[in-house]
């Protein structure tokens, strides 16, 4: 027994002994590069500002989620993973933002896009995305500054998470004294026909819309719509253009 206990307090001090020294060489190893991954709209020249770090610095003493947030400021990335290698190679994993809506300004211009939290992100040279026009829109852009409208940000969640026969089916969005407004994509004898969405149950709504669209719009071409409002509780006003 006493010799059992001996061997396994030698054990335990050589695992403390090989820790202890695993952690000293660590803390001995230095960055020597940044490998950027996931990137679209944010450069790596962007990305590497951000991170604001010289090669030769020790890579285990970083704090990880500093560089992190840092990393977050960029108006196009939505979250960011800091990871480091014992090669000193320190690896960025970035999620970018996904475009919901893309607000055209004053004049017809087109301008920043925003996503389904209301952040906005600037249009880059990749940022090329069949998403509905947003118009009405007045705040101004600021990088980090998300929507302080809680009917568009209402809106702008639901419309991410509907179903894609939803959102195909939107062209424009509209914000009309606190309203939120659509106009659909023309299909056959149906031009870009209006619908009043109301300020609240955006996600419930899109659904009857999508029905609606499918059941009394696409089969039924002998049927043009002047206005749709989807305002009142799970039903459709529509009005119907005359003959």
């Amino acid at each position: 027994m006493r010799r059992a206990g001996f061997l396994q307090g030698i054990a335990i001090l050589l695992v403390l002994s090989g820790g202890f020294m695993g952690w000293r060489w660590l803390m001995q190893v230095t960055l020597e590069s940044v490998e950027i991954r996931g990137t679209l709209n944010a450069t790596d020249i962007e990305i590497r500002e951000l991170v604001a770090l010289d090669t030769g610095i020790v890579l285990y003493r970083l704090d990880t989620v500093v560089i992190e947030d840092r990393i977050r400021r960029h108006p196009w990335v939505e979250s960011a993973n800091v990871s480091r290698l014992p090669t000193g190679t320190m690896i960025v994993d970035v999620t970018e933002r996904e475009p919901v809506v893309q607000v055209i300004e004053d004049g017809g211009r087109p301008g920043f896009y925003m996503d389904r939290f209301g952040f906005p992100m600037a249009r880059t040279d990749s940022s090329i995305y069949d998403v509905p026009l947003f118009f009405g829109y007045s705040q101004a852009y600021h990088p980090l500054k998300r929507t302080e409208d809680p009917v568009v940000r209402a809106f702008l969640e639901a419309l991410a998470d509907a179903p894609g026969e939803s959102r195909r089916i939107i062209s424009e969005v509209s914000l009309r004294s606190g309203e939120v407004w659509l106009r659909l994509v023309p299909a056959g004898n149906h031009g870009a026909t209006p619908v009043r969405m109301g300020d609240r149950e955006f996600g419930e709504r899109l659904l009857r819309l999508a029905a609606f669209w499918e059941q009394a719009m696409i089969t039924r071409q002998d049927k043009v719509f002047e206005l749709i409002d989807l305002r009142f509780k799970s039903q459709i006003v529509a009005r119907e253009k005359p003959r």
